[in-house]
């Protein structure tokens, strides 16, 4: 068949809401996003439905979504036929879009059927002002009924570079499983700390920075091993540049890691140097772990990160800054400890994963 409805086990109910979540964008990973589309299914069984794209569902992931939702399978000739065929069967009030082209494609179909209102989710800061980026988001402003910011610099960003009205957007930050990213928060090892980094090897996460950072950390004479999870185009050139500098030894890259709470326990400090960010998923997974973080200035992070509290901000690009802020951890180890422990406390109060589930389900019935 060409299209497969899988309700196994689906709880169905009449008279709800019917969401369509539609996304270019899912790993196969057991990660933070995939627990969150779990966590709204939950929240209301029968209501939300899941077409993925580029996706091999991790099996806890796609079973518990099966269970308190749908999932649909495309079919494989095209975006358009799919997208169109599953509003078309599932007939939905809502559909939540995430990620592009296939935004721009749901938005487009459903702007021409009456009574479908669509629901923007803007994971991350546009790259760059390209005259593509202003057409795509003139699109979307005439499409959308509502916009949902994973962070208050996401939506300023809409706003304030591409002429959004601040009234339709909703900032709904990202939320983490508390219960499922227990705290670990030990005393630093300042003899041979181990650092964690998790991102995609992309250029905009500054993998490279964090590599000059442990060249620094070298040249003053202080040891430190760093592990690296997450695959991306750039991997084997991040590779290659830290053997080049002659500090390939301190680098472990991990690949993609498919359960990121196992690497958390054994690390001393978590690092991200990204370039730009909307909210990261595995900075709040390393707060909520009780981890001390160096984080850069970017994006979102400062709504999560606030400087000597709960963790440490550098400017972004800034090599020397990185190893500086992971000296200052490893020269003050209590301190360290009471900046992760502040980390979880903020986690748990401001980024929780029912905080998200409840921000999105309130957006959809102001909608209705």
């Amino acid at each position: 068949m060409l299209w497969q409805f899988q309700f196994q086990n689906c709880q169905q109910s009449s008279g709800k809401m019917k969401v369509l979540h539609i996304t270019g964008y899912q790993s196969d990973k057991l990660g933070s996003l995939e627990r969150f589309w779990v966590a709204l299914a939950r929240s209301s069984p029968g209501t939300h439905s899941f077409l993925f794209f580029n996706s091999n569902l991790h099996p806890d992931i796609s079973g518990s979504l099966r269970k308190y939702g749908r999932i649909l399978q495309p079919g494989g000739k095209s975006q358009i036929f799919d997208i169109a065929r599953a509003i078309y069967v599932m007939k939905p009030d809502i559909i939540n879009v995430h990620f592009t082209p296939s935004a721009y494609i749901a938005g487009i179909l459903v702007f021409f059927i009456p009574g479908v209102k669509v629901v923007w989710t803007k994971h991350s800061m546009s790259k760059i002002k390209t005259l593509k980026n202003v057409c795509s988001h003139n699109l979307m402003k005439i499409i959308c009924r509502n916009i949902i910011a994973v962070s208050a610099a996401v939506k300023n960003e809409l706003v304030n570079n591409f002429g959004f009205d601040t009234d339709i957007i909703t900032v709904v930050h990202v939320g983490i499983d508390t219960d499922y990213f227990t705290s670990f928060a030990k005393e630093i090892n300042n003899k041979d700390p181990l650092i964690l980094t998790v991102s995609q090897m992309v250029e905009e996460k500054g993998i490279d920075v964090l590599i000059d950072a442990a060249g620094i950390l070298k040249d003053r004479g202080i040891r430190a091993n760093f592990k690296i999870a997450g695959k991306g185009p750039l991997l084997e050139k991040y590779k290659q540049y830290a053997k080049t500098k002659g500090i390939d030894n301190m680098f472990n890259f991990l690949g993609q890691v498919d359960n990121i709470k196992d690497l958390m326990p054994k690390a001393d400090i978590f690092v991200l140097p990204s370039r730009s960010e909307g909210m990261p998923f595995a900075l709040l997974e390393a707060m909520a772990s009780g981890k001390s973080v160096v984080a850069t200035n970017v994006g979102g992070v400062p709504e999560a990160v606030v400087n000597g509290y709960n963790g440490i901000l550098v400017d972004k690009d800034n090599a020397e800054a990185i190893a500086n802020g992971i000296i200052s951890l490893l020269k003050s180890p209590y301190q360290a400890v009471k900046l992760g422990s502040s980390a979880t406390a903020t986690v748990e109060k401001e980024f929780n994963l029912q905080k998200m589930v409840d921000g999105f389900n309130k957006v959809y019935s102001e909608i209705i």
